[in-house]
């Protein structure tokens, strides 16, 4: 029964994940011919050669690690004496992601979006062929045609043959040899090269330029469904010059056909387990490493999904297509794997296809010289009936966000939030970026070029610039036409001249026509804040939450975040911990860093319904006194928001260690520029024991807005007893350190309405083992805010609904963000637990 687990890395490298598994089967394959519990090095290294033999399998897509692979495995193989394995029909080079997993997989033959026109094609070619292959693949459906049979038939007439050659001993070096040589024949059987030339055919069309010269080679769904069926007529090899043309791409793309490559592994249905630790590569630079050919073909057909998925996404997708029922997959992969587009277009569907994960912990550090942090994760297809284990403890549900939950937290887009929150402008061209002083004198000498000359800031500007200036100037014609930008002579011709070579050499066409346009104008963003007193403003990636009141008369990069029209309460709700919560759970992030999507993060936020002139004034005035302090405290430390944030969370600045002044001083120097750091004050900066006292009064207004905005939402019930904050038992093992802080807060114990967010310092287990204290809500009022914000949520979409604004709202992208709703009512069990 060991020996028949078949064990595959689908990017196995050099083989040392492959060796490990190979290791552990031996070890048990020893034991159970020596009925020993440390059998000796010789029974282990003779079970090692029966492992490597019949269990274990490899694919990659670089022709060297495979042959390492080859290598390692022989090595740890290898007994005095003895030939070594034959493991061509086990290690192979291929793509994994770039071919087909199934049999059945033939039968969808030519898609449509094999024919989108992409850089370099001729759009008219492109768009003859997809109309044609359309109109193919409708009448398609109107005609009958016994694929199972068809395709069987040639199937098992492949593993009949494979078989034969699989069954050859190699107990001898010309053994060796003669089992060599069958399986070149075996390459070369009839029925194998028709179901090769079948897959590599219609995975081809994705990869073959739509232009003049390569038209004739193009393949549509009525000539390929010709060729399925000419599979079971005895013929030979399947003959056409398209097919000739798609054997000329194998090289260079390498595709891969599971099915065909182990046919014995899914005669039995695939994999038992597939470990590994796949490439990582974020979603956007997947075309510009291996072409938008190759991103069509990963996003639209075969692996559908929305937003910018990483290439982990596509891969787990894959492994889990080629598991077994009741088979794992068991990967070292990166924490994007549980974040933003890469979960919806991963995790989550393997979810909802039948998976479950078992085992995960996350944000861990990797144990060897690079400064990484890593997720581990194993998922089951099927149920899994066992203890599941999360970051070491035992949990009856893991949820594709990694946490301990049934529920996939799935939320809505509220319409009441669209077209608020933006990106900032993308130039797409240094040539726009123009220096401050030329800037001005221009301006100087000619007042009309203050229509075009623009202070510029990005997220490095917000994050480290405690005077919140942009750092540069730039020149924005916006949407103008060519002959309107003529009339500001200089900076047309510096875009001209500049600019323009740049974007002769990008493949999308508009982007080459208007060149002195923006690359992404965010024309959208600035029409709305044309008359705006400020607009409230954060990072795309930083890694605190921090939005800021700036003035609207900029251009903003589009690594900054814009609220166009915020209410005067905004920023106390944006800048509190309820959002924040709501922010680390939907985001993605980069390293500690998270990053700020308007789409998941704002456009799906339920801000309270129906406050009343009061409340909004109440928490407009506890957002003013904390923006209004925390600018006061930059401006005396001479600290950016991030630094200033670090000080806000270093538990060495606490309240009841008020008298350990060289540790709080310390952790001040840790922060401050070396000019600053040896004395107490410097000039224009406050002294070390006003920014203490600065840091402390921060997260005291920190903690009044959090309990403003929690009552804004109904979740703060002033009637039940207060306490104060000395008083707290803090027992929790999360608590690092405690404040003591002196706000009276209330205390909610077993109360449907009321939350105690127990601000303090913790370990949260979102961020790297290496940074994980904060000065945060308690880890179960975390959960209590998530879980009411997502109900909230779905109730304001479902009224949205009711009044009929998503039939007028068509434009508005519901993603995969619409869920039907448990019965047992808003959020069921969303968020409980044992």
């Amino acid at each position: 029964a060991l020996l028949k687990l078949k064990v595959c890395d689908v990017a196995c490298g050099s083989g040392h994940i492959l060796l490990s598994a190979a290791r552990r089967i031996a070890l048990a394959v020893a034991r159970v011919l020596t009925d020993e519990e440390q059998p000796n090095p010789l029974s282990i290294r003779k079970a090692m050669k029966d492992v490597v033999r019949n269990c274990i399998y490899g694919v990659d897509k670089n022709p060297l690690a495979v042959e390492l692979c080859k290598i390692a495995l022989w090595l740890e193989a290898y007994n005095p004496g003895e030939p070594l394995n034959f493991l061509d029909h086990h290690i192979k080079c291929g793509d994994a992601i770039v071919g087909l997993a199934h049999r059945s997989e033939l039968e969808k033959g030519i898609a449509d979006e094999a024919f989108k026109t992409l850089p370099g094609d001729d759009k008219d070619i492109a768009a003859a062929f997809r109309k044609r292959n359309q109109q193919e693949r409708k009448q398609k459906t109107q005609t009958t045609f016994e694929f199972d049979t068809v395709v069987n038939d040639e199937v098992n007439a492949v593993i009949e043959k494979y078989n034969l050659f699989k069954n050859l001993p190699e107990t001898t070096p010309d053994e060796v040899a003669v089992k060599e040589k069958e399986y070149r024949k075996f390459e070369l059987t009839v029925e194998r090269i028709r179901l090769k030339q079948l897959a590599d055919a219609q995975v081809a069309q994705y990869f073959i330029p739509k232009t003049d010269a390569t038209k004739v080679y193009l393949l549509t769904d009525a000539e390929y469904q010709g060729f399925l069926r000419n599979v079971h007529k005895g013929m030979g090899p399947l003959q056409s010059q398209k097919l000739s043309y798609v054997e000329t791409l194998l090289p260079h793309y390498r595709f891969f056909h599971w099915f065909i490559e182990f046919p014995e592994v899914f005669y039995e249905g695939g994999f038992d387990c597939i470990l590994g630790n796949p490439p990582y590569l974020g979603g956007r630079d997947v075309s510009l490493l291996y072409g938008k050919q190759y991103h069509i073909f990963l996003t639209k057909t075969f692996f559908p999904a929305g937003g910018v998925c990483d290439l982990i996404g596509y891969f787990i997708r894959r492994i889990f297509s080629v598991q077994k029922a009741n088979g794992y997959l068991s990967i070292i992969t990166t924490k994007s794997i549980a974040e933003g587009d890469t979960r919806e277009g991963g995790l989550e569907i393997i979810i909802t296809q039948g998976g479950e994960i078992n085992f995960a912990s996350k944000s861990l550090k990797w144990p060897g010289v690079a400064a990484v942090q890593v997720t581990l994760l194993s998922i089951f297809n099927g149920r899994f009936e066992k203890i599941k284990f999360l970051a070491g403890n035992e949990v009856s549900a893991i949820n594709s966000y990694l946490g301990n939950s049934n529920s996939e937290y799935k939320k809505h887009t509220l319409i009441n939030n669209s077209r608020i929150c933006f990106k900032g402008s993308e130039p797409l061209g240094d040539g726009f970026i123009i220096d401050e002083k030329v800037a001005k004198e221009l301006i100087r000498e000619d007042d009309r070029y203050k229509q075009v000359l623009f202070p510029y800031i990005n997220g490095s500007d917000l994050n480290n610039d405690y005077l919140l200036r942009p750092g540069r100037w730039i020149i924005n014609f916006f949407d103008w036409t060519e002959e309107k930008a003529k009339q500001f002579p200089a900076c047309y011709n510096r875009v001209l001249e500049l600019v323009k070579p740049e974007r002769d050499l990008v493949s999308r066409e508009a982007r080459r026509d208007r060149w002195w346009q923006y690359g992404e104008k965010a024309s959208g963003l600035y029409k709305s804040i044309k008359d705006n007193d400020y607009v409230l403003v954060t990072a795309f990636t930083s890694k605190y939450l921090s939005f800021s009141k700036i003035e609207p008369n900029i251009i903003f990069a589009n690594a900054c975040i814009v609220n166009t029209n915020p209410k005067p309460y905004h920023f106390s709700f944006l800048q509190s911990s309820i959002h924040e919560m709501w922010v680390i759970q939907f985001s993605s992030s980069l390293g500690i860093s998270m990053r700020y999507t308007p789409s998941d993060v704002f456009d799906t936020f339920p801000f309270p319904q129906n406050l009343n002139p009061q409340q909004e004034q109440q928490i407009e005035t506890i957002g003013e006194a904390y923006h209004e302090h925390r600018r006061q405290l930059m401006l005396g430390m001479q600290l950016g928001l991030t630094k200033t944030y670090n000080l806000f969370h270093s538990n060495a600045i606490a309240a009841q260690s008020i008298n350990d002044k060289d540790k709080q001083v310390a952790s001040l120097q840790k922060h401050l520029d070396p000019a600053k750091s040896g004395a107490g004050k410097t000039a224009n900066t406050i002294s070390f024991d006003e920014a203490i006292q600065g840091i402390l009064k921060l997260r005291e207004l920190h903690v009044q807005m959090d309990e403003a905005v929690l009552s804004a939402y109904g979740w703060n019930n002033d009637e039940l007893k207060i306490a104060n904050y000395e008083s707290e038992s803090r027992e929790d093992e999360n608590v690092i350190c405690n404040s003591k802080l002196t706000i009276d807060s209330p205390v909610i114990r077993n109360s449907q309405l009321k939350i105690d967010l127990k601000h303090d310092f913790y370990e949260v287990d979102y961020l790297p083992e290496n940074d994980r204290v904060r000065f945060t809500i308690h880890p179960d009022a975390r959960k209590e805010v998530l879980k009411r914000l997502l109900e909230l949520n779905h109730k304001i979409h479902e009224e949205e609904v009711e009044k009929g604004l998503w039939d007028k709202k068509k434009t508005v992208s519901k993603k995969s963000n619409v869920v039907n709703e448990p019965q047992v009512g808003y959020g069921g069990d969303l968020f409980n637990q044992e």
